[in-house]
């Protein structure tokens, strides 16, 4: 997912209601995606939490049944985003490395 934009929503205290825009690249095929998400201001870190179905049909993405049919995977899946950002060393510098 590359993210192209933020758009801020409801505030709660240290929670935020945003929407994530961006795109998503899958098996090759990149499509513009909107993404609901939370964003919780920690006192040490960003937490950011989202879900979003998808259909990998729409990514060309085939083979979904196997054994003559005996074995299947929905094409519809639900997309799971629970990330958190903290701060790194200021010692190490912009490459994380000395």
């Amino acid at each position: 997912f590359d993210l192209t934009g933020v758009t801020p929503g409801v505030e709660r205290g240290d929670t935020v209601d945003v929407v994530l825009q961006g795109r998503f690249t899958i098996h090759g095929v990149t499509r513009e995606a909107s993404i609901p998400a939370t964003v919780l201001r920690q006192p040490d870190a960003i937490r950011v939490r989202a879900e979003a179905p998808l259909s990998l049909k729409d990514y060309q993405v085939e083979g979904l049944s196997k054994l003559m049919g005996m074995l299947k995977m929905y094409d519809r899946i639900l997309l799971h985003v629970d990330v958190t950002f903290v701060p790194g060393d200021p010692t190490l510098g912009s490459a994380g490395s000395q």
